[in-house]
């Protein structure tokens, strides 16, 4: 029994041991932190050759047309593949350049996040008669500017605090107040499209796939909303918000069952 016992040791420690010990001779080989450096340095370049093209050809319109050097406003375009009900009023809503807040944050650069934040809490709103994809909006909008919010509040990183106020987390309340209705559905489930002026219904389908992706941001948002520091604090907005998830998890799970029974 006891030989068994050595034999299974033996296995596991020659199956790890070459991962193991690469591992610690690849961090003493100078060769391995060039290679780090290098690898580095290559995505920092490709992000700001797609962030300075942006911000050149296409900013403050949602995103870039390299091949054209043009824009799109695809924010109302986004999830509408026959594009119906497209808003004339749009005019974009810097989509990239909430999408890479984030990245300024991480990759340290404090003087071009000040910059963004400072155009986005003086020039974006959301106060405009434009059909929106709740999906798309949840994931790109919301998530980006939570996301943005928490790296920027995150005392641990390396952005200098002078200039952020909680701008970005103001704008994602005030986007997260007009798609709420989107969630008073008799099922629970949100509704796919939702207007962001009047925050009405433009269908009636509702939009299942929807709870996976909420899923995946509603950790980072609820977080932000209850934070005891946090000078929106709201709790209410985020006992509904869980509770409106798990209306729509319990839903979710009956129709796969059923969809199972048939």
């Amino acid at each position: 029994m006891l030989p068994r016992k050595i034999g299974t040791w033996v296995l596991i420690f020659l199956v790890i041991s070459p991962t193991m010990f690469n591992m610690s001779f690849s961090e003493l080989d100078p060769r391995w932190e060039a290679k780090k450096k290098r690898m580095s340095e290559k995505v920092r370049k490709m992000f700001y050759h797609a962030y300075d093209n942006y911000m050149t050809y296409a900013f403050p319109h949602d995103e870039l047309k390299p091949l054209t050097k043009t824009f799109t406003d695809s924010l109302n375009e986004l999830g509408n593949l026959k594009l119906q009900h497209l808003s004339q009023q749009y005019n974009g809503s810097a989509l990239t350049l909430i999408e890479s807040l984030s990245s300024l944050v991480i990759l340290g650069n404090n003087t071009e996040f000040d910059r963004a934040v400072l155009w986005l809490s003086e020039n974006l709103t959301f106060d405009v008669d434009v059909r929106i994809n709740l999906f798309e909006c949840n994931i790109r909008v919301l998530g980006g500017l939570v996301s943005a919010h928490i790296l920027a509040t995150d005392s641990t990183n390396r952005l200098v605090q002078r200039v952020y106020k909680n701008q970005l987390l103001i704008l994602a309340e005030d986007l997260g107040r007009r798609i709420l209705p989107a969630f008073d559905t008799p099922t629970g489930l949100p509704y796919a499209w939702i207007n962001l002026k009047m925050s009405s219904l433009r269908t009636s389908s509702a939009n299942m796939d929807f709870m996976e992706a909420l899923a995946v941001n509603h950790d980072s948002e609820s977080r932000s909303f209850r934070d005891e520091n946090d000078p929106l604090n709201m709790p209410s907005f985020c006992a509904w918000f869980h509770a409106k998830m798990n209306v729509g998890r319990k839903q979710r799970a009956n129709m796969k069952n059923t969809l199972l029974l048939v």
